[in-house]
């Protein structure tokens, strides 16, 4: 997030450095400096006046400081390297030199109102600078501290809460400070046009109420007004901008192939955003659902993309494949979010979790579950080598041995690819197979032929079965499939209390229960229906059981890469 804090004075805020007492080493008039230092001191004046992000602003500080002149030459010194290293990002190196430079202050005997101007401004640099990359919690505590002893103007004081509160995930707390922000600066400037597009990005699918509640805590402020327009739906003040915080119509735009080769394989896809507009329409029908055709080819989604951009689209579902969502995404940049059913690329936002993270849930849970060695199974494939390095990695983690066997992604005959692993199933190994449900199906019926089964069924012995469980499809569970019966997967979607009413609306219009490819639909869509906002799914395990996916007793949830 940005609000214009880039500058040592935050130019598009009203700032110390911009008021009528000079800050920094321009507050030390060369007259009252013992006379040996004061052409350095006029080198670093020049040198801040000049280009206060320039190289000879620490060069021409530099000198001054390798000549251990007096307290107040030393604090206009630093000052003026911090505020250096603040317009040029460098916020670990401006943080130490700030926390230095104060800490020394404290063992001044005194300081005249020079010296005080400066270690006032240092304390306001050192508190944004906090906001925008150091602890939240911290960077709160010194603007509030600023706030006290009136080192922080208000502008300043506004944007480092948003910022803060930006980071730390309090969304309405960021948009009402954001909005006490965007009080201060000018009508149609680019920082107010961006506090507002921000203010609306925060406040996507937030709950009425609670924005009521938060205003009332702020009566008679400005970010109050914002907020009650928000829940409110209507102005809360004869203040032209606060129509910006008053919730607008959607526009979800959907990308997915209707031509080309890839149409057939997005027929699912294309059904499961009808069935998921029809559902969510329900929670918000003012969200307005515009189509396009992604084609099968990157010019093809890429106008795609531009259609969907002409038509003032917010959020887009899709496109399917890697070079697709890499071209829509570059002409959807800065107009729309992109919010993929699959993985994220990118600036694309991703609704599944990695399949490396869902591996390392897997290996995890079988770890917990008492395993001490591992038998992988996959396809020699692409995506069988990546599965497999990645079980390779989670079980060396998680201090587990791993045996793996490949076969051709032909193989219709799993006796020679099972019987090697049997004597170490049968010892207590887990089985992890990385491929789709029906091939699973499949080793899993050779393996009950060699008297082993997930669930320990009649004539066999139990062995705990896991799998990334490809293509899942709850339609192919049940009845004809009980060979599934207590295997435990961590699919790319899977079924929960959100996806009730979504299941119901497909099968309804399809005539069968939808899979995991089109409960990534609903979940894109969904998000898309937010605004884009949302928390990542993490790799979850689930477990077949009575012919449906169950969570476990302990719901198993993990998030290897957070």
């Amino acid at each position: 997030m940005s609000v214009g804090l880039t500058a040592a004075g935050c130019k598009s805020t009203p700032s110390a450095s911009a008021s009528a007492n000079p800050v920094g080493a321009s507050s030390l008039t060369p007259e009252r400096v013992a006379p040996e230092y004061r052409e350095d001191l006029r080198a670093v004046q020049a040198a801040q006046e000049a280009d206060p992000a320039g190289p000879e602003v620490v060069a021409a500080a530099d000198r001054l400081l390798s000549r251990d002149p007096p307290f107040n030459l030393r604090l206009a010194a630093v000052h003026a390297k911090v505020a250096h290293a603040y317009l040029n990002g460098d916020d670990t190196i401006a943080l130490r030199w700030s926390a230095e430079s104060l800490d020394s202050t404290r063992d001044a005997a005194s300081m005249d109102a020079a010296e005080v101007a400066i270690v006032r401004d240092l304390e306001r640099l050192q508190a944004i600078l906090l906001a925008r990359s150091g602890e939240p919690a911290e960077a709160l505590d010194a603007l509030e501290r600023g706030e006290r002893s009136h080192a922080i103007p208000e502008g300043d004081l506004w944007a480092g809460r948003a910022l803060a509160h930006t980071r730390a995930g309090a969304r309405i707390d960021a948009a009402f400070a954001l909005a006490m922000w965007r009080g201060g600066v000018a009508d149609g400037s680019p920082e107010a046009q961006y506090a507002e597009q921000e203010i609306g990005s925060l406040l996507a699918g937030t709950e009425p109420g609670g924005l009521l509640a938060y205003a009332e805590q702020h009566p008679g402020t400005i970010g109050a007004a914002c907020l009650t327009a928000r829940a409110r739906g209507e102005m809360a003040t004869d203040i032209p901008w606060i129509d910006a915080c008053a919730p607008r119509p959607l526009r979800v735009g959907v990308l997915l192939p209707r031509s080309g080769r890839l149409a057939a394989l997005a027929d699912d896809q294309l059904a499961a955003a009808l069935a998921a507009a029809e559902v969510l329409a329900a929670s918000n029908p003012a969200v307005e659902v515009v189509w396009a055709d992604s084609g099968s080819t990157a010019e093809a989604a890429k106008r795609g993309a531009e259609e969907l951009i002409e038509r003032s689209v917010a959020v887009v579902v899709g496109p399917v494949g890697a070079g697709n969502v890499a071209a829509a995404t570059q002409v959807l940049a800065g107009s729309a979010a992109v919010v993929v059913p699959g993985e994220g690329r990118g600036e694309a936002v991703g609704i599944a979790p990695s399949l490396e993270s869902r591996i390392v849930a897997l290996v995890e849970h079988a770890k917990q579950s008492g395993a001490k060695s591992l038998v992988v199974l996959a396809p020699a494939h692409g995506y069988g080598k990546r599965a497999t390095a990645a079980a390779r990695r989670a079980a060396s983690s998680a201090g587990l041995t791993l045996t793996a066997e490949t076969y051709e992604d032909s193989t219709t005959s799993f006796a020679p690819v099972i019987r090697p692993s049997v004597p170490a199933l049968r010892k207590g190994a887990a089985l992890l197979v990385l491929d789709r449900v029906a091939r699973m199906e499949l080793l899993l019926r050779q393996l009950a032929r060699e008297g082993l089964s997930a669930s320990g069924a009649a004539n066999t012995g139990r062995v705990m079965v896991l799998s990334t469980a490809e293509a899942l499809s709850l339609a192919e569970l049940g009845d004809g499939h009980e060979i599934l019966e207590g295997v435990w997967m961590a699919p790319v979607a899977w079924p929960d209390e959100t996806t009730g009413a979504f299941i119901d609306s497909y099968a309804a219009h399809e005539g069968e229960a939808p899979g995991d490819q089109a409960l990534l639909v609903f979940r894109a869509m969904a998000r898309a229906w937010q605004g884009g906002a949302g928390d990542p799914f993490s790799a979850t395990v689930v477990r077949v059981q009575g012919g449906r996916i169950a969570a476990p007793p302990t719901t198993i949830s993990l998030n290897p890469e957070g």
